[in-house]
């Protein structure tokens, strides 16, 4: 990887310090602001949105999402918060080739989460993507091998990560001051009850079912899996 430019590293540790904030990136002219294309903003990549947009160094240039009151929506907001209306995308693919963009912040159900990465890294964009990196272990390689194929900086969303208190737990181990750790155990402590799906029917007008079905197996649109259950379902 290449050295950082002062601005790059003042910008990420920036960001790190305040341990919510997505760390990207700059735009290849350091005099001018980072372009950046935000996929997938109803929820959670509404509110990273706003993380980049309380950043001096950056400017949404774009917004994608699949549903098109959504984008409208989110456009109005961010014209209105910056003065300057983004372009209105629905498909990420008329992304790719746009050299206004730097970097892409990717917050879409988890399925995309890899492929957005490796195309954005393969189209010389940077990458800030939500947790979890990708759906199985072999999108990860994938994805490392094409943000190092085209020297492309990605971070990938765990806040927590960066906490102080992380960090130290962390040095304590590696410390010693344990003696020699052999084993660990995680645990999940979600209490999540029975999905329960609604009957299956037809996509709403304004809505790709095609797109957002991406890579995962093709089925019947379901309101309740678009919705939120997708997270809960392997496929």
């Amino acid at each position: 990887m290449t050295k950082p430019s002062p601005s790059r590293r003042r910008f990420l540790q920036a960001a790190l310090a305040a341990a919510t904030a997505p760390a990207l990136l700059t735009a290849a002219n350091p005099n001018s602001k980072i372009g950046v294309a935000c996929i997938g903003v109803r929820g959670r990549g509404n509110s990273v949105m706003g993380s980049f947009l309380a950043e001096p160094d950056c400017e949404i240039t774009h917004i994608c999402d699949l549903r098109a009151n959504v984008r409208e929506q989110r456009g109005a907001e961010v014209e209105k918060r910056t003065g300057r209306k983004p372009k209105l995308v629905e498909n990420y693919r008329d992304l790719l080739a746009d050299p206004s963009i730097d970097a892409f912040m990717v917050a879409t159900p988890d399925h995309w989460h890899a492929l957005l990465t490796i195309e954005g890294c393969l189209a010389g964009k940077d990458v800030y993507v939500e947790k979890p990196a990708s759906h199985n272990i072999a999108e990860g390689r994938v994805a490392v091998a094409a943000a190092r194929k085209r020297d492309r900086m990605v971070q990938m969303g765990t806040q927590i990560r960066s906490a102080p208190w992380l960090r130290e737990a962390r040095e304590f181990v590696q410390s010693g001051a344990l003696g020699k750790v052999i084993s660990g155990r995680a645990w999940e402590t979600e209490r999540t009850g029975p999905v329960k799906l609604a009957p299956d029917g037809q996509p709403p007008a304004g809505f790709d079912y095609n797109i957002w079905q991406g890579p995962a197996p093709e089925r019947r649109y379901n309101e309740t899996i678009v919705t939120s259950a997708w997270r809960w379902l392997f496929n």
